[in-house]
């Protein structure tokens, strides 16, 4: 075999290796004890399918993260708990075997794959749940209204697909608790406002946007502590935007 054909299935074998080294048979589960195991208490389910594919048809109660996208998938897995089981799944299985290969060497233990995707799954006669919209989009004049409700308003775009979302319920849930009084905060379904999300160029869930009377003031993606949601809500209208930046949020105010 000549060295330049040697060099170009290097790749191929690494991959090949890479997956098959992590990868036992007992880790590809067929449908039946998939749907047993995936729904006992503490375990986590993951769709590793772009997200069209996710809207078209997923598993009840399925978290998504495209394995297509290593940087959107390694980013929305770090909140997944390592402790926990996770059970994965794709369309035929290919990725599934990959996304589950990864996750094993980033600290996960417990990882399962649908044998077969949701090929298998559906040839099984189980069905899959569709993502349907919570309700009807909210137009604009009544978003306008929304942040005009207080002094201070954080709206939270998110879904409960969106393992960084998930993340963020109970930590929302605690700075409410603690801060409801001064500061509203109103959840809108990414699952639901596209159009919204368009006009304010809301490109990544979850998307949480600070308005002071009325107006941006500051946005952030991603996941938030209650201790910075405490000290973004602080931040007075004089500062400069570098003491936003502190914390990791991007200061757009409007015109």
């Amino acid at each position: 075999m000549s060295s330049i054909r040697l060099i170009l299935l290097l790749p191929i074998f690494t991959a090949a290796f890479s997956c098959s080294q992590f990868t036992r048979e007992e880790d590809n589960i067929q449908p039946a004890e998939f749907a047993k195991l995936a729904y006992e208490p503490g375990a986590q389910v993951l769709d590793v399918r772009t997200i069209g594919e996710f809207r078209s048809g997923h598993l009840k109660g399925a978290m998504q993260a495209d394995w297509l996208n290593l940087p959107q998938f390694d980013e929305r897995t770090s909140y997944l708990d390592k402790e926990k089981p996770i059970y994965v799944y794709c369309m035929s299985g290919n990725r599934g075997t990959e996304a589950a290969a990864f996750l094993r060497t980033h600290g996960f233990a417990d990882v399962r794959n649908l044998d077969g995707g949701l090929i298998a799954w559906k040839s099984s006669g189980k069905k899959l749940v569709e993502c349907k919209p919570h309700g009807t989009e909210t137009p604009m004049t009544s978003y306008e209204k929304i942040i005009a409700a207080a002094p201070q308003v954080i709206v939270g775009f998110d879904a409960a697909w969106s393992p960084p979302c998930i993340k963020m319920k109970p930590i929302l849930s605690d700075f409410v608790a603690k801060n409801g009084v001064g500061v509203k905060v109103v959840i809108m379904d990414g699952s639901t406002e596209s159009k919204l999300m368009r006009q304010l160029q809301v490109n990544a869930l979850p998307t949480y946007i600070l308005y002071r009377n009325g107006q941006e003031f500051a946005r952030k993606n991603g996941v938030l502590t209650t201790e910075e949601l405490e000290a973004w809500t602080a931040i007075s209208a004089g500062e400069e935007n570098p003491s936003v930046d502190n914390i990791g949020q991007v200061a757009r105010k409007q015109p």
